[in-house]
């Protein structure tokens, strides 16, 4: 999904005559909003393509065993798996040609993995006009996660932001 997003606290900002966005060769419009005291330029983003990405895995398993006499075994292995990416990537059409901008890229990955086991043993019987219910049971999980951060800065040619890999 593609999305034109700007952050709202700065477009809200924006006065009703504001310069336009783009200017008549098709870039960003720096240069008219530089004359507009007091307002920055909140579009830079609309050509500053975040890239986000999420894996999810589940999978669980109950499994229930009448032992006889009163006495049910259960158990419930489970394993989850999340993995998400997120790329940002801010060239140099993004920013202000006067500033002498450089481009520069953040990349982003999370790994999360989980693993769950849960057994009980239940005991149920007949006590004198009432009922004895008793179960003893425990639980164990075990999560992992990895993080990793790549940044790249100073890229004099904006083709090469994408040449950075994680």
């Amino acid at each position: 999904t593609y999305v034109d997003a700007i952050r709202a606290s700065d477009a809200a900002m924006t006065p009703p005559n504001a310069p336009a966005i783009w200017d008549n060769e098709g870039n960003l419009n720096f240069r008219e909003w530089e004359l507009t005291k007091g307002v920055s330029f909140p579009f830079g983003q609309l050509l500053s393509p975040n890239i986000a990405k999420t894996r999810t895995f589940r999978a669980s398993l109950a499994i229930d065993y009448a032992l006889g006499r009163g006495f049910n075994i259960n158990g419930r292995p489970g394993y989850t798996t999340v993995n998400n990416s997120n790329d940002l990537f801010n060239p140099m059409a993004s920013r202000n040609p006067a500033d002498n901008p450089t481009g520069n890229v953040t990349l982003g990955t999370t790994e999360n993995e989980a693993v769950t086991a849960e057994a009980e043993i239940r005991y149920i019987t007949r006590l004198g006009k009432g009922r004895l219910s008793a179960f003893v049971g425990t639980s164990f999980q075990h999560a992992t996660s990895e993080m990793l951060r790549v940044v790249g800065d100073g890229f004099t040619n904006d083709e090469l932001l994408y040449s950075i890999t994680h």
